[in-house]
């Protein structure tokens, strides 16, 4: 019931992503909902001290389906989304009841694409 009704919120709500294995040339196409992650979810990956309500646009947390597991992939693993490039830092996936109900990642924005196609 719950691994269901997640799943339907992120094929509904999530943004097109694409997954490049570090090293390989196979990509996997997925649909996932990043988020910044503010100053108190860093604590958890060595970031500094930002007052409260501010992020430093750094570190993004992804939430994805169950069946495309970023646990698995080699480092140096890359997604690109939304004309931005994030390196995965840290994934695992959330059980319930010995069911994995979706994947989830801390990423790392490696480049933006904030000028009409012009990587920065």
């Amino acid at each position: 019931m719950y691994k269901r009704a997640i799943c339907t919120l992120i094929r509904r709500y999530g943004r097109e992503c694409v997954v490049v294995p570090s090293g390989g040339d196979k990509k996997i196409k997925v649909k996932a909902l990043l988020n910044p992650l503010l100053y108190k979810n860093k604590l958890y990956i060595g970031g500094g001290y930002m007052p409260d309500g501010f992020f430093d646009g750094g570190h993004y947390l992804y939430v994805g389906l169950p069946d495309v597991r970023l646990d698995n992939l080699p480092i140096g693993s890359v997604i690109f989304c939304s004309g931005s490039k994030y390196v995965i830092k840290r994934g695992e996936q959330y059980f319930l009841g010995g069911s994995p109900i979706y994947t989830w990642a801390v990423l790392q924005l490696a480049e933006r694409d904030d000028d009409n196609g012009k990587s920065t």
